[in-house]
């Protein structure tokens, strides 16, 4: 392997990527359909809910919300929208979906270690690659701190606390807004994705809205996918020992 290998990460699409390079050419490694497989298998609460809740069902979540907070009236506009209101979702969806893209590389970490003194510098470093990527996708580098979209990872935060662990957030300090009142519909949904889907239909939702919100192409969005389906019938390892155990 060469330095660069050593030092980096392999990602779902062959690629390695070091991120600790903020280089364009590095950045251009790292894909949505890669972002999406990480957030697609990155526990939340330290793994340690009743069900599992992964990050990237909770981006599904902060997605519809964001949403659903601009327009209280609709979901999402479509194409009834005007040219402008069309811009806005689009700004909107990108940033609900990025919001925690670094946790893809990084993983999610629980809060108790957020609030120790020695986690700063990990957090300027969480931080720096959030920007990167933010800036990566066409995104403004705190995309991921508009006003809506905090709101509703808050909103999703509570619901996942509460079907994860049984505890109402506001215990935990987090307000709980009379506007939630509007996402009803957002948190039976979220519900039911942390209750039945799989990962691979995560990973698919994820894909699909990357596509509508122009971070991948389809052609990207089904080769990634095929991927994951070509990944399980490689055969042996490599290393394996031929003729059997040894």
């Amino acid at each position: 392997m060469t330095p660069l290998q050593l030092n980096a990460i392999p990602l779902l699409s062959g690629a390695f990527f070091c991120p600790f390079d903020r280089s364009p050419e590095m950045m251009a490694r790292l894909t949505w359909p890669d972002i999406a497989w990480g957030l697609t298998n990155t526990p939340r609460f330290g793994a340690q809910t009743a069900m599992p809740v992964t990050v990237g069902a909770h981006t599904l979540c902060v997605l519809a919300a964001a949403r659903r907070l601009v327009w209280p009236d609709c979901a999402l506009r479509g194409r009834d929208a005007c040219e402008a209101d069309r811009i806005v979702d689009g700004e909107i969806a990108r940033a609900a979906l990025l919001h925690d893209a670094a946790e893809s590389i990084l993983g999610d970490i629980p809060t108790p270690f957020k609030r120790h003194p020695a986690y700063a510098e990990v957090a300027r470093m969480e931080e720096s690659l959030q920007q990167a990527i933010n800036e990566r996708f066409g995104a403004s580098d705190d995309a991921h701190r508009r006003p809506a979209v905090k709101d509703a990872d808050n909103f999703a935060l509570a619901v996942e606390a509460w079907v994860g662990h049984g505890l109402d957030a506001r215990d935990w300090g987090y307000a709980v807004p009379d506007r939630w009142g509007a996402l009803r519909d957002v948190a039976h949904d979220h519900i039911v994705c942390i209750l039945r889907a799989s990962g691979a239909d995560v990973f698919n939702r994820l894909l699909d809205a990357g596509v509508e919100a122009m971070l991948c192409t389809e052609d990207e969005a089904c080769a990634a996918y095929d991927r994951i389906d070509a990944s399980w019938t490689n055969g042996d390892v490599p290393w394996w020992p031929k003729g059997g155990a040894r």
